[in-house]
């Protein structure tokens, strides 16, 4: 998330210095900046795909287009188990 919020920061600056250089050709011809975050869904923990889907709200709040994969080696394996007590224990 920290990369995340530096993203969205320089994003910002970047619109800013756009708007202000409209009008001058050698200056408003460059565009802003614009970031996609990419998050992988591991499925190593059950409730995996909602923190993934938490941040993706948080990043589209920000105004940073973002993107959900699924690990493909742990996809289907994990997502679907029961929690182990042991690790409830912890």
């Amino acid at each position: 998330m920290a990369l995340a919020a530096l993203c969205s920061q320089l994003q910002d600056l970047s619109r800013s210095l756009h708007a202000r250089t409209e009008g001058q050709p050698e200056l408003s011809s460059l565009n802003p900046l614009k970031f996609r975050a990419f998050i992988v869904d591991h499925g190593l923990r059950a409730g995996s795909g909602v923190e993934a889907e938490a941040v993706s709200k948080i990043l589209e709040e920000r105004g940073n287009d973002s993107q959900i994969n699924e690990s493909s080696s742990n996809a289907n394996h994990y997502r679907h188990r029961d929690p182990d007590p042991e690790d409830q224990m912890a």
